[in-house]
């Protein structure tokens, strides 16, 4: 499925693809309640998708809630050689918190 709503860079969906080749996972994005300034998203393994969900590039898992509020984002991946991690860039955000582990819609 061709999502609009979310876009994945060729580094993030490199990285998405190798992780679901080495451990045959899905990954799920989750967007929660949470934080000082109201949302926060993690990155997990998931084995299935739900109903609710949606599948993007055949390697990303979003909710239909999430995919309407992170409307225009992108997933991106950081590699430095000292530090490996998934990223969001959401044009919609309002605010961050202070330590940039929260933001608001």
């Amino acid at each position: 499925m061709v999502c609009e709503m979310i876009k994945i860079t060729e580094k993030a969906l490199e990285q998405l693809k190798l992780m679901k080749k080495e451990k045959n996972q899905l990954v799920r994005l989750i967007l929660k309640g949470s934080g000082c300034a109201g949302f926060s998203y993690k990155f997990e393994f998931t084995d299935s998708k739900e109903d609710y969900e949606k599948t993007i590039d055949d390697v990303l898992v979003v909710d239909e809630l999430s995919l309407q509020m992170l409307n225009n984002c992108v997933v991106d991946y950081f590699d430095n050689g000292f530090e490996k991690y998934f990223f969001l860039h959401i044009p919609n955000v309002k605010s961050k918190c202070g330590c940039g582990k929260s933001f608001s819609l």
